[in-house]
């Protein structure tokens, strides 16, 4: 298929006639201003929303809570710092009094003078079992308690 031309039109915008460009512009002559007088400005009175003037309240409040918010959050997380490093050094002096503890005494010299007061090493120690035994009449026996009785007692052992 063959291609159609592309036609371009040109315009052209002309002012009036060409004669009337020809003319030297005069200029205009102004009139002279009257004499400015002045004016007392008048009072401008502003309208504001209370609903408007609550919000901006609130929003003010808002971030002095929330600016101190954020300097608490920062003491509070300078503190925790703190608190970390008193711990680790304390777990390092425990480690270090642990260690020392353990090599400074001699255990067999701690048992032969445990045995010298009269302890009992922990092999020989033997269990004693009690055991009682209830009647049959006293378990099967049905306490019969009314509803505020049994909630005052669960209250007092709630309080105990």
């Amino acid at each position: 298929m063959a291609r159609k031309l592309d036609i371009q039109y040109i315009q052209y915008y002309t002012d009036g006639s060409a004669a009337r460009q020809l003319e030297p512009k005069t200029p205009r002559k102004r009139k002279s201003a009257p004499p400015k007088v002045r004016r007392q400005k008048k009072q401008q009175v502003i309208y504001v929303d209370p609903l408007a003037m609550c919000g901006i309240v609130v929003s003010a409040v808002m971030l002095v809570l929330m600016i101190v918010g954020s300097v608490q959050l920062y003491t509070a997380q300078q503190q925790a710092v703190q608190m970390e490093n008193y711990v680790y050094s304390l777990q390092e002096k425990n480690a270090v009094l642990t260690h020392t503890y353990e090599t400074g005494y001699d255990l067999e010299q701690v048992k032969n003078s445990a045995l010298a007061l009269g302890m009992v090493p922990v092999e020989q120690v033997q269990t004693i079992t009690i055991v009682v035994d209830q009647p049959e009449e006293e378990i099967n026996q049905e306490v019969h308690l009314s509803y505020w009785e049994r909630t005052c007692a669960f209250l007092e052992g709630l309080f105990a």
